[in-house]
């Protein structure tokens, strides 16, 4: 990483989690994990490799959020410690890459679209032109950070020869994203290509024809795209116009929007065999 022109606090940070290798984990140090998830939301990935018989982990943040938000010991708001955006989160994500089996990691990220996605681009006010967009908005700072920090964690990842996606919705921005692109870029002068791929949802059994972006530096994944199209389903509409207050034609989602972005236990079927055939596949 040090040629690679990686910031030199995060290799330290790497160097530092290392040397934790053996504090008491939430895992079997012996068994090597070989799938990780990151944004896991309700563990599919993991439950798909699990069941394909792979070591899997997932991280996300309602894992370890208190009932009633706050620490016992200062009444303070707890910070849940797989806040991918807080210093506990980001560090238990790089130890949990390091704890993954050499050439055979299988790590997924899927960063929170909502800033990124077109629908909100007048919120974020993202641009190509200023991809930072309203560093004003919570939401758009704490998008900011977990690009950044998904495009270090995805070099870490290359540079132990495992395989990365990161996904996305088809119209996200993220790829704007200075830091993101910084990664990308790092990785393609080291001579590590990273291949952009896109299929639609309900090839592989989902809910909608929305199209995904896959950022991969397996070459594998690519063949998704060469995928015949699933059932045609009838189209529902995810938004609706209204005329505000101010007389402007605007539009929001309906409730079928949220809806459209589950993963049917078809799609969940997918991701496992995608599993297997990119571990199958290694990146030598």
């Amino acid at each position: 990483m040090c040629t690679l022109g990686v910031p030199a606090d995060f290799i330290f940070l790497v160097i530092m989690a290392s040397w934790m290798s053996r504090v008491e984990l939430p895992w079997d140090p012996q068994q090597p994990v070989q799938v990780l998830e990151f944004f896991a939301g309700k563990g599919r990935i993991v439950r798909a490799a699990s069941l394909a018989g792979y070591e899997a982990r997932g991280h996300e943040l309602l894992y370890d959020v208190p009932p009633d938000g706050e620490s016992v010991h200062s009444g303070m708001p707890k910070r849940s410690s797989y806040d991918f955006c807080g210093e506990a989160g980001f560090v238990l994500a790089v130890l949990m890459i390091l704890e993954g089996e050499f050439q055979n990691i299988f790590a997924s990220f899927a960063p929170v679209c909502s800033s990124w996605s077109i629908v909100n681009r007048a919120t974020s006010q993202r641009t190509i032109l200023t991809p930072y967009g309203n560093t004003a908005s919570t939401n758009v700072i704490r998008g900011n950070r977990m690009a950044s920090r998904t495009g270090l964690l995805a070099i870490l990842l290359a540079c132990l020869n495992s395989t990365f996606i990161i996904e996305n919705p088809g119209s996200s921005a993220i790829c704007w994203h200075p830091g993101l692109l910084w990664a990308l870029k790092c990785l393609h002068k080291a001579g590590k290509r990273v291949y952009k791929v896109f299929f639609h949802m309900k090839t592989f059994g989902g809910l909608s024809s929305k199209r995904t972006m896959l950022l991969t530096n397996n070459p594998a994944f690519c063949r998704l795209e060469r995928v015949q199209g699933g059932p045609s389903r009838p189209l529902e509409s995810t938004c609706e116009r209204y005329v505000d207050k101010n007389g402007r034609v605007s539009f929001k989602g309906t409730d079928k929007l949220k809806k459209s972005q589950l993963f049917s236990l078809a799609n969940g079927l997918f991701w496992g065999l995608a599993i297997v055939f990119s571990i199958s596949c290694k990146l030598v």
